[in-house]
């Protein structure tokens, strides 16, 4: 797995992970609303009680890598996060999985994302992952081609239908 050249991972410090916290969670609240899965009513909360859930120690939370996607000048171009899940005794692979990723708004649409994610999976090999999943919502057009283009294949489809 080779490192991008130009971009790398640099874990958040609780500033960091505070400004990335504040952005994530409404994020996330709205995709779940626009893929029908949640309802507007509460969703933020819920948002809030999952990010809480899997980080009680926010950027500290064992297993949990949060980052910021930083350029050959220490900007931050974009961010990540990957859980490193445990080790499983005779498991041929060691399983990763990224849990948010992005690209600052500005800096979309300049050819960013794919060497950002190669940054990523290379953080993930380096933490000791084998193999990298992640989700991506159905109706998120741009990022499902960037992950497929990268080399992500389907594992499970799940399908819904609003019925009237």
């Amino acid at each position: 797995m080779e490192s991008s050249a130009r971009l790398r991972f640099v874990a958040m410090d609780a500033a960091g992970f505070a400004a990335w916290k504040q952005r994530a969670v409404p994020a996330f609240a709205a995709d779940k609303i626009a893929s029908g899965d949640w309802p507007q009513a509460g969703a933020l909360q819920r948002s809030q009680a999952g990010f809480d859930a899997l980080l009680p120690m926010d950027e500290n939370t064992p297993g949990q890598h949060l980052g910021h996607l930083v350029d050959a000048d220490g900007r931050a171009i974009g961010w990540a996060w990957i859980h490193i899940g445990p080790e499983i005794e005779g498991a041929v692979e060691r399983n990763a999985f990224l849990y948010d990723f992005g690209i600052v708004a500005a800096l979309r649409g300049k050819g960013l994302a794919r060497e950002a994610l190669a940054a990523v999976e290379a953080r993930a090999h380096e933490l000791g992952a084998t193999r990298l999943g992640l989700h991506v919502f159905g109706h998120n057009h741009v990022a499902r081609h960037l992950y497929e283009r990268a080399g992500f294949m389907v594992t499970d489809l799940n399908l819904s239908k609003p019925l009237r």
